[in-house]
């Protein structure tokens, strides 16, 4: 029982340095190696379709950062093929093919960075009215009468059945910044929209449709020129800080705190599908050493799943130290001449230039079994840091750390982080806790 909203009816009811710009604004290293397969093959659908991206016609979403108050100009958007759809301060999300990604990158040397979007991911939605007290509170007049929430979430399919059968008020405000419709992509905003009905019956609710960071922080804009009190966002995202209340995501909730507003957060739902650790390499062979002379986490996949492997380490926003991700079939601790199946191996040290410590590795499983990860430095002299790994569709991690397994932004110091518990008012297994990677309390 995802308990994001419980904090929810409480409320209803009682800047580092920027470096030098280059002469050519650098590509994020995933931007690289979905330009590299378009150069190669002519199109990059499925690499980009598992990594929940949608390429109309090969057109792509990228986000271009500038310095704060800087604009890009408009001439050199259209001279290289770019219509820009959403700005949020510093970051500016236009569309434009992927052949003309090179020619984009020329024409904007004031840009810092041209990288792909941060994408979200839905957390379960919540359920236990009884079990929260809600019912005690409606006997007693509180129902959320005058007070404003929104719903920030990835789609709100089935929202007009939901509105016939009552179960969502057809008062609710729509607003949708995907430009694909309010009742697309997933029904999760319209199930988290259904439980604060039935927690704050007459609570006025804003259900705002986001796919990507920049859409996310114009909903806070929003929500702040509207003045909506109270903020659900029962979603998580990864890849884009360390999880120490760092970084973009976590800036954007701890803004609308910054203006009044109260940002509830669902914690996770990774607490037995995380790992974290200091690289350790005692052997001096490039290879993370996992517990002893282990250097392969061993885990299970069923046949046909989607594998993701999401891993950051502790140098953002930008390093040379440089980690790579490599899955196996067969134990390569055991058959050391084993091939990877899949590997992630993103390059942080481009010249002269730095990148983002984070690598994705994507695998269509084709067969259930287990199979195996290994992490590996390119060099020696790479630094070993504390490094985060996440694993979706995976189950039975040799290695994990139930702790510090939070999503962001349950990890900002502005959103309250809500746990899971269940009937029984128990910690559910599942749930995401801390603390956070720079040693605070949460879920709070």
């Amino acid at each position: 029982m995802k308990a994001a909203v419980t904090i929810l009816v409480l409320g209803l009811l009682l800047g580092g340095a920027v470096p030098p710009a280059a002469a050519a604004p650098r590509l994020g290293p995933r931007l690289q190696a979905l330009h590299a397969i378009y150069q190669k093959r002519g199109a990059a659908p499925a690499w980009a379709r598992a990594r929940g991206m949608v390429l109309p016609s090969d057109l792509l979403d990228v986000v271009i950062e500038t310095r704060p108050g800087e604009a890009l100009p408009s001439a050199a958007l259209s001279r290289a093929g770019a219509v820009l759809r959403r700005r949020y301060r510093d970051r500016w999300l236009v569309r434009l093919p992927l052949g003309r990604l090179q020619g984009l990158s020329r024409a904007l040397p004031q840009a810092l960075r041209i990288r792909l979007p941060f994408y979200p991911r839905e957390l379960v939605e919540s359920q236990g009215v009884e079990i929260q007290g809600a019912a005690d509170a409606h006997a007693l007049g509180a129902t959320g009468q005058g007070v404003k929430v929104a719903v920030i979430d990835l789609g709100f399919k089935n929202l007009s059945a939901a509105q016939a059968a009552g179960e969502v008020p057809a008062s609710a405000v729509t607003v949708d910044y995907t430009g694909s419709g309010i009742q697309t992509t997933t029904k999760h905003g319209t199930a988290v929209a259904e439980v604060i009905h039935d927690m704050a019956p007459d609570a006025q609710l804003y259900l705002l449709k986001i796919g990507n960071d920049v859409d996310l922080g114009a909903a806070k804009d929003y929500c702040v020129a509207n003045g909506i009190r109270i903020i659900n966002h029962s979603v998580g995202w990864f890849n884009a800080a360390f999880y120490d209340g760092t970084g973009p995501i976590c800036a954007i909730a701890d803004d609308a705190y910054a203006q009044g507003i109260l940002w509830v957060n669902a914690a996770g739902n990774n607490a037995n599908t995380h790992y974290q650790a200091t690289f350790t390499d005692t052997d001096n062979d490039t290879k993370h050493e996992f517990s002893g002379t282990d250097e392969a986490l061993s885990f299970t996949a069923n046949a046909g799943a989607l594998l993701e492997i999401l891993m950051n380490w502790d140098a953002y926003p930008e390093t040379s130290d440089d980690y790579d991700l490599f899955l196996y079939d067969v134990d390569p601790d055991l058959d050391p001449g084993a091939a990877p199946v899949a590997s992630s191996e993103y390059s942080q040290g481009n010249g002269i230039f730095k990148a983002p410590p984070v690598e994705d590795l994507v695998y269509s499983v084709p067969s259930s079994g287990t199979y195996y990860l290994v992490v590996k430095k390119k060099s020696t002299t790479d630094a070993d840091l504390p490094l985060d790994i996440y694993f979706f569709s995976a189950g039975g991690l040799e290695y994990k750390n139930k702790e510090s397994s939070l999503a962001q932004p349950a990890d900002a110091a502005g959103a309250v982080a809500a746990g899971a518990v269940n009937l029984s008012d128990a910690l559910r297994g599942y749930s995401s806790r801390g603390p956070t990677n720079d040693g605070r309390t949460k879920p709070d």
